[in-house]
């Protein structure tokens, strides 16, 4: 005789088998819909976050390293300003020095503050050129300030500093430039070249003229002295020559002196004498 199966039992183990299931279901649910957020961490970015989305990647030195979790708008009314908090989680797995684990909040905010104060900033890069995403490199910049901001919203997560991008500091040094005293500038300057420039056109017209003139000028003495030089070479030779001949008359000058003075009498008996 076959025992009968107990219901009851055969019941209850479905019954349990079910809530189980359902716990699971609801716990991953919640993971999702909402998320955890006491291992978020925060940071605020001076400048447009666009191509940045929830689920991009964090890098450290190119190894991703967690991801953004989410991205706020915060206004306020009184000043008329809008933050926008990034706020990204870290993996579990990043290992630390020290024995320190990044799973508990206290340990997390020692390391945290440890690194941000030896340079750690997050800045934008590009993910991908061609469809404009971004995301978030962690790099040290031990020679960017540190600048944190506080709002309510964010008081009670962990803030990491950030430094501006690449392209974020070529638009600011654009912002910096005066444009509009450069472009007032260079509107003085095209009226005053418009209104001097009936005045400054016939003087170019006589500059040229009296430089022409010169030209002419010049030539004119350079083919005269080519002319001359000529002449001039002859003149110098005619006296090269009579300096040669004077040079042998006093030669010959000199030697009668020097004969006379050796025979003094052969001024009264003659040379041959």
């Amino acid at each position: 005789m076959s025992n009968k199966p107990n219901k009851k039992r055969i019941g209850l183990f479905l019954l349990v088998g079910l809530i189980c299931l359902a716990g699971l279901i609801g716990k991953v649910v919640i993971d999702k819909v909402m998320p955890k957020n006491n291992n978020l961490i925060v940071m605020f970015f001076n400048e447009s976050v666009k191509g940045l989305s929830v689920g991009s990647p964090v890098v450290l030195e190119g190894v991703e390293v967690g991801k953004v979790a989410r991205i706020s708008l915060v206004a306020d009314l009184n000043s008329q300003d809008f933050r926008i908090p990034v706020y990204i989680r870290l993996a579990n797995n990043l290992n630390v020095g020290g024995g320190l684990s990044l799973k508990s909040p206290s340990e997390r905010e020692v390391v945290l503050k440890q690194l941000v104060d030896r340079g750690l900033r997050a800045r934008l890069v590009s993910q991908n050129l061609l469809t404009g995403q971004l995301m978030v490199e962690l790099v040290m910049l031990p020679d960017v300030p540190i600048q944190y901001v506080t709002i309510p919203q964010t008081a009670r997560f962990l803030q990491i500093p950030t430094a501006l991008s690449t392209i974020g500091e070529l638009s600011k040094g654009i912002q910096d430039l005066p444009l509009r005293d450069i472009v007032y500038k260079l509107d003085g300057i095209m009226n005053t070249l418009n209104e001097q420039m009936p005045i400054i056109m016939p003087e170019f017209a006589r500059l040229g003229q009296s430089l022409n003139q010169l030209s002419d000028n010049v030539n004119g003495a350079v083919k005269k002295i080519d002319k001359s030089v000529p002449k001039t070479t002859q003149t110098l030779n005619h006296f090269n020559r009579t300096l040669d001949n004077i040079s042998q008359a006093a030669k010959s000058l000199r030697n009668l002196l020097d004969y006379l003075e050796r025979h003094p009498e052969s001024l009264l008996r003659g040379k041959g004498n």
